[in-house]
């Protein structure tokens, strides 16, 4: 689906505000053709072979491209850092709204060869991360000492998207706009290595995969080093960026201001609803600081999870208190509302989007579409 042109975007709020705004990708999702460039004056591709613009909603690919899977070896960052900086020769004194997404932390894992000698100097094996999810010599039961090594190319990507933010940070300080910078990091999803006997992601709803960072900075604006050990949510992070830059937002968001929590004044204690929906299925779960409920598929009874005793959620739960039986209550009320918000979003005003053969294989390849039709999500 695209997003309609009547719904309002965090570019379009800060852009009706004055601000200059810019966007840079990484991924297949937020390619325009989907409508999440609205609000952004600048909004680049920083793939290979996706251009950034497309004629009449059709993605045209470079047909050339030979590599099966071109998104999960695609490197990113590096031409984010470098479109970026260019970007940023060209801002005025006005305040401005930057969106990075970096890609490369995604399967496969091939960080450049110095991370990997970082990580694992010293793995003398065969195992690589090379087609993460087709790849069968990656399974559950393989040779612990394999699977460290996998580990480790995953912390080598992620140590390479932190130089990379290091230098993106660099650059505003180089315009001298790093120290009154809100800035902010996060994720949309973790990835598991077999905790409960997956890999990658967009399979499961356990923490490995929906926990994810949530770092603000600001200088002057927020303390410094002050952990929030609630719960928080990424439907959160607009309304707080509004809340902080001191935009008003005239229409209700899903998501609360967290500026009283970041800035200590208040605790976290809200409860998150998690959704996903793998091919034909539907995942869902609702979760609290305290416990977590999980429904692993359609007429598949729930699980319980007690997660201040068993954090790792190895212990199914099978006489659910009352606390659990309140939770469920709320997790139906919540799934109503939120499918409810989707048919508003979507159900009347989504626009069906016609994709070329080359980014449904690399949407395919990812994940993001089933086998057949009527698995497409």
């Amino acid at each position: 689906h695209r997003l309609a042109e009547e719904h309002l975007t965090l570019a379009e709020v800060l852009q009706g505000a004055g601000y200059q705004t810019a966007g840079f990708f990484g991924g297949p999702f937020l390619h325009p053709t989907f409508g999440l460039d609205q609000g952004f004056e600048v909004y680049q591709s920083c793939m290979t072979a996706i251009p950034d613009s497309a004629s009449d909603g059709i993605i045209r690919a470079d047909a050339q491209k030979k590599d099966d899977n071109p998104a999960h070896a695609d490197i990113t960052g590096p031409r984010t850092l470098k479109r970026f900086k260019s970007w940023l020769e060209t801002v005025n004194d006005r305040p401005f709204f930057a969106f990075l997404h970096l890609w490369d932390v995604h399967y496969d894992y091939i960080p450049p060869q110095r991370y990997v000698d970082m990580f694992d100097p010293n793995y003398d094996g065969e195992i690589d991360s090379v087609g993460f999810i087709a790849n069968e010599k990656i399974r559950s039961g393989m040779r612990q000492r394999d699977l460290e090594h996998i580990i480790a190319l995953y912390d080598g990507e992620i140590r390479f998207s932190d130089d990379i933010l290091q230098q993106i940070f660099s650059a505003l300080d180089q315009i001298g706009r790093l120290d009154n910078a809100l800035i902010v990091l996060t994720s949309d999803h973790g990835e598991e290595f077999f905790e409960h006997g997956g890999k990658g992601h967009n399979q499961t709803l356990y923490d490995e995969v929906i926990r994810v960072p949530l770092i603000f900075r600001w200088l002057g604006q927020l303390p410094q080093d002050q952990i929030v050990d609630g719960q928080v949510r990424l439907i959160d992070v607009m309304p707080t960026i509004l809340s902080l830059v001191g935009v008003d937002l005239d229409r209700t968001v899903q998501g609360q201001d967290l500026s009283r929590i970041l800035r200590g004044q208040d605790s976290a204690s809200g409860s998150a609803f998690c959704e996903l929906r793998p091919h034909r299925d539907q995942f869902k779960a609702l979760r609290t600081n305290d416990i977590k409920i999980l429904i692993p598929g359609p007429g598949r009874p729930p699980i319980y999870f007690d997660l201040r005793a068993d954090p790792q959620e190895l212990r199914i739960l099978t006489e659910p208190n009352r606390l659990f039986k309140e939770a469920m209550m709320e997790l139906q009320e919540t799934e109503q509302a939120s499918l409810e918000l989707y048919q508003r979003l979507v159900g009347s005003a989504g626009q069906g989007v016609q994709i070329d053969k080359e980014m449904e294989r690399r949407l395919r390849s990812l994940g993001y579409i089933g086998s057949g039709d009527g698995d497409k999500k």
